[in-house]
């Protein structure tokens, strides 16, 4: 029988700043650190580490053809889900295994567009259906994707994300050509298993709903996303430093 969760955390720097050493200090599970090879740290001391080649730690384009290779995913299969958790995100609660009862393949925070003009909203709104609707016509296109469109009212975010591991891993396997030309296209790698999969294969993975997404984790415009969620914070959040870090700072929630 499987363990139930594993939380990954992807590491390259020999020396956290204090924001991260505070979101690693926030996780208090099951830890496996994935690093480059040879990568040595004092804090890993008492964590299991996971070794893959440098050059996936080197960019962008090397960690999405990490996260899309199903080698990476075969390193945990003796759990059902991972929790991959970059050390930009924070925990508030621990509800994690409350997650993992979701059944869903891919959770992830709301990719949250934010107008301040009704208007605006409804009229992006309505171009975001018209253009997927169009671009699910053009089998496995990926050149000049619009990702304010195709992202519109998803989930994604793969730095705080769980994931079904059995079953990315059979997509993975599925679509081999495709992935490669999603890396070499230069497409996130969670626009890919969060959208893209059942934008061009419908219903291949279970995904997040929307409003659960919110309460599942804050990325994007997070002062808006407190709001629409009822003034309540999510299980965790994702790029704390980057998006809106007064609102974070100021009411005293990291």
């Amino acid at each position: 029988m499987k363990n139930k969760v594993v939380v990954v955390i992807p590491i390259y720097k020999k020396k956290l700043s204090e924001s991260e050493q505070l979101s690693l200090e926030r996780c208090r599970k099951t830890i496996i650190f994935v690093a480059p090879q040879d990568f040595q740290s004092d804090y890993t001391q008492e964590n299991k580490i996971i070794y893959f080649p440098k050059h996936y730690f080197e960019g962008i384009e090397g960690y999405n053809a990490l996260m899309l290779s199903p080698i990476f995913y075969e390193k945990f299969l003796e759990y059902e889900y991972m929790l991959l958790y970059q050390l930009d995100a924070f925990v508030f609660r621990d509800e994690l295994l409350e997650w993992c009862q979701k059944d869903v393949d891919y959770a992830g925070a709301a990719w949250i567009h934010h107008h301040k003009s009704w208007w605006k909203s409804l009229k992006n709104s309505i171009r975001a259906k018209i253009y997927v609707y169009r671009l699910r016509k053009k089998q496995n296109a990926q050149s000049d994707l619009k990702l304010g469109f195709i992202t519109y009212k998803k989930v994604g975010n793969g730095g705080f994300s769980l994931r079904k591991i059995d079953n990315i891993i059979k997509i993975l396997y599925l679509y081999p050509n495709w992935i490669q030309k999603i890396i070499a296209s230069k497409i996130p790698e969670d626009v890919f298993l969060s959208v893209l999969v059942n934008l061009y294969q419908p219903n291949q993975l279970k995904i997040l709903p929307f409003y659960q997404g919110i309460q599942f984790a804050f990325e994007m415009f997070p002062s808006y996303a407190y709001k629409i969620n009822n003034y309540q914070l999510p299980f965790g959040c994702h790029d704390f430093e980057d998006w809106e870090p007064s609102f974070w700072k100021d009411n005293q929630f990291i």
